[in-house]
């Protein structure tokens, strides 16, 4: 979703002549602490359980009497096979959990990356006249909106900034879809070539986006692209033919959706996340810092090791 989002954004971003955000860097599982001690270095040379295995057998020998020593030395291995198995599974019960953390760290990092390249737009409003421009038409439009249209509130104008823009049919007319944070719009034309729009203003707040058809790409016999359908509480809104995958404006749309959701339950402005996405940066610089300082400190060992022997 992530990489669906950049790509859908990309245009906005040059449109207005900014740099997106970098992607942060995903770190290498040795960046992350391993929490476990192997059993040999805590209990020399076989670590505990196989300790304690080796001991009851010796125990076992000793106290028994005409028993078996087929069935005792059978018993014996199983006994010890099992230490080896637990202290295995330990073991890899412990690298599980660094993975783990690994993959919750990358989630936070690429949630919050999401969440920046939106603000970072949203922002643009005071930064890019193209954006300041792009944000004026829109309301411009969304002013005239009708035909069972959600009323425009009174939002704070960086809000109004389209996130994403491509050209739709609905209907039988053509025209231009517009998202922003907050809304979807659809500006068509009412009459092709004489002129005057028909303008549909829908909040993006509880929507559910379907799409209709497959999308195997346009042919001769079916050379319009498929629908993309948008339904509040089971009834039909919008429906309309994008220019763009229909597949992929559906996950963006949703990933808008959800940060508007989102944005509005938390405390956190942004700002905050912005400083966030600086933090991301400079901790990922530092710890690829970190990990060649470790990869040094590791060589230098061996090498030692290797003089000593």
């Amino acid at each position: 979703t992530c990489t669906n989002l950049t790509q859908s954004l990309k245009t906005s971003f040059r449109a207005y002549k900014l740099d997106p955000p970098g992607i942060p860097q995903s770190l290498p599982l040795m960046a992350y602490p391993l929490d476990f001690t192997p059993p040999q270095a805590l209990f020399p040379p076989w670590g505990q359980k196989i300790t304690e295995a080796l001991n009851e057998i010796t125990k076992a020998s000793a106290e028994s009497h005409g028993a078996e020593s087929f069935k005792r030395a059978e018993n014996a291995v199983q006994l010890v096979l099992d230490a080896f198995q637990i202290q295995h599974d330990e073991e890899q019960s412990a690298r599980l959990g660094r993975k783990n953390v690994q993959v919750m760290d990358r989630l936070a990092k690429m949630q919050a990356h999401k969440q920046v390249s939106i603000v970072k737009l949203l922002q643009s409003y005071n930064r890019s006249s193209a954006a300041k421009r792009a944000a004026d038409e829109f309301r411009a439009l969304a002013k005239k909106a009708k035909y069972g249209s959600d009323p425009l509130p009174d939002l704070p104008a960086s809000d109004q900034v389209p996130l994403f823009k491509c050209s739709i049919l609905v209907g039988g007319s053509t025209g231009s879809f517009f998202v922003t944070a907050n809304h979807i719009m659809c500006a068509t034309q009412l009459v092709p070539l004489l002129g005057g729009n028909r303008i549909k203003l829908v909040e993006l707040r509880g929507l559910t986006f379907n799409v209709q058809g497959k999308e195997r790409g346009s042919s001769l016999l079916n050379p319009l692209p498929v629908s993309l359908v948008a339904r509040r509480d089971g009834k039909e809104v919008l429906t309309l033919r994008p220019s763009y995958s229909a597949s992929r404006l559906k996950a963006f749309l949703e990933i808008i959706q959800a940060y508007s959701e989102d944005s509005k339950a938390s405390y956190m402005t942004r700002h905050e996340l912005l400083s966030i996405e600086e933090n991301i940066h400079t901790d990922d610089e530092d710890e690829d810092e970190e990990d060649d300082e470790t990869v040094s400190h590791h060589s230098d060992e061996k090498e030692t090791e290797k003089n000593g022997i």
